[in-house]
């Protein structure tokens, strides 16, 4: 009696299906080790504003700038507990770049001549901070 070729293939395929086991995570332990995911960006409210934010495993933080500013964010970055946020709004048409340190926000200084400052990245060596 012969025996057909892919029937035993299908056998095979059957054992290491029904053998594979997937285990589901329902709870996320409460540990220290597990990375905390940031995202800068900004969000259009609901009269059509750009207000800067950045996000924190998901949550949406707003980041104080004048009520009726236009504003976004570049870079974000985390040193021991400190959360600093660097980007830019524009204030009746002059944009004005800043950094948030832990939500309180500290322009930087305005040149005469050059209406547009947008900080795009930032760094941090020691103690101090650097936006380009």
């Amino acid at each position: 009696m012969k025996k057909a070729p892919g029937c035993i293939s299908v056998i095979a395929f059957i054992t290491c299906f029904a053998a594979c086991k997937k285990d589901v995570i329902t709870t996320i332990p409460n540990d220290e080790s597990i990375a905390i995911v940031y995202a800068a960006g900004s969000v259009i409210d609901a009269t059509g504003m750009s207000k800067a934010c950045y996000w924190k495993n998901g949550n949406l933080i707003l980041l104080p700038m004048p009520e009726t500013a236009f504003g976004s964010t570049n870079t974000i970055i985390q040193k021991d507990k400190d959360i600093y946020v660097c980007g830019s709004y524009n204030n009746n048409g002059t944009f004005i770049g800043c950094v948030w340190k832990n939500g309180i926000k500290q322009d930087l200084q305005i040149i005469t001549g050059f209406p547009r400052v947008s900080p795009q990245k930032m760094f941090i060596s020691g103690n101090d901070i650097y936006v380009s």
